[in-house]
């Protein structure tokens, strides 16, 4: 089981936190597409805040170097654009319910309570939050956003990763085995908002 981790030691705005994991049993298959579902009562504004990420998360994927265009300026962001040049196109993530519920209640859970842990008030994992909405897949990923109001902040500070060499935000994002995902966001008690994007790789092919 491999793993990348790095928390804050308080929340503040602008930063991002990754955690990925694989199990030793990876299943790959074709992505099922499935709508995003949220709880009745849910703020629409946050809802059309998840879809625009997700959407957003996806241009990157099948257009990476006309992403690459909109970076620059600053030595993080010229990184990050000389590294998506380089790539080809991936297959946009399938929006998945299971993902989209798993990544909306920890969005919820460390905006109320003004965190910025992958670890949950009832010290779940992401791992045990994506199973426990149906999702059961041997490799995945969650990333976190914090102080960003709108998609094209959010999913620019995760790809332009600046303060992480490796650029694990944007690896795990564009990750050619991770097909699917769920995005959650949340405002947030000590800032503006807190989003979550859990990722999975393919569910197994239907026997």
């Amino acid at each position: 089981m491999g793993q990348s981790l790095r928390l804050p030691a308080k929340p503040i705005a602008g930063l991002v936190t990754s955690l990925v994991l694989l199990a030793p049993l990876a299943t790959h298959g074709h992505p099922v597409t499935v709508e995003p579902v949220r709880e009745e009562g849910v703020d629409s504004a946050h809802v059309r805040l998840e879809s625009a990420v997700l959407n957003e998360i996806n241009y990157v994927r099948t257009h990476p170097r006309e992403y690459a265009r909109r970076l620059g300026g600053d030595p993080a962001g010229r990184e990050a654009a000389a590294y998506l040049e380089a790539l080809p196109p991936e297959a946009p993530l399938a929006p998945t319910a299971g993902l989209a519920a798993a990544a909306a209640e920890h969005a919820a859970d460390q905006g109320s309570r003004g965190g910025f842990d992958h670890v949950g008030a009832d010290g779940s994992s992401a791992g045990e939050r994506m199973r426990r909405h149906g999702v059961w897949s041997g490799i995945f990923a969650e990333e976190m956003s914090l102080g960003q109001t709108s998609a094209e902040g959010v999913v620019r500070q995760l790809i332009v990763d600046s303060g992480d060499p490796a650029g694990r935000h944007r690896r795990d994002l564009l990750d050619p085995l991770l097909r699917r995902a769920g995005v959650g966001c949340a405002p947030h008690k000590l800032d503006t908002m807190v989003c979550v994007i859990d990722i999975a790789a393919a569910p197994p092919p239907s026997s």
